[in-house]
């Protein structure tokens, strides 16, 4: 299987469960889709409307990106086996993680320094 018609199927599956597929494509993706209605319309709006595309796939990005530093401060791995309380861990976490950015951005600005900067940067030990 390529990628092109792995990535295809991703489209097909995000469609029948109502997500909107974004994928980045590569420069010269076709809208010829081999049977898939959501990998055309993906592409479509990648070619007609590329600031609109770009805007929501930002978003994306955002979104990968906040899930990366999470599993890099508190781990990749939940302790829990079943799946009801791996849910749970998994909320728990998301719950804990909130402040530890809070409190970064707070000493941030308590020691006068961008935000952007990792709290052990900024003078501050976790």
């Amino acid at each position: 299987m390529t990628l092109r018609i792995a990535v295809e199927i991703n489209c097909t599956i995000n469609q029948d469960k109502g997500i909107r597929p974004f994928f980045k494509p590569r420069e010269d993706a076709t809208t010829n889709a081999k049977g898939s209605s959501a990998w055309h319309k993906m592409i479509r709006l990648w070619k007609d409307k590329r600031g609109l595309f770009d805007d929501e796939y930002h978003r994306r990005s955002i979104v990968e990106s906040v899930i990366n530093t999470e599993k890099q401060r508190l781990g990749y791995k939940l302790s829990s086996k079943r799946d009801d309380l791996q849910n749970k861990e998994l909320r728990l976490r998301v719950i804990y993680y909130d402040p530890l950015v809070l409190n970064k951005v707070k000493a941030s600005f308590l020691l006068g320094e961008p935000p952007l900067y990792p709290v052990e940067k900024a003078g501050v030990k976790i």
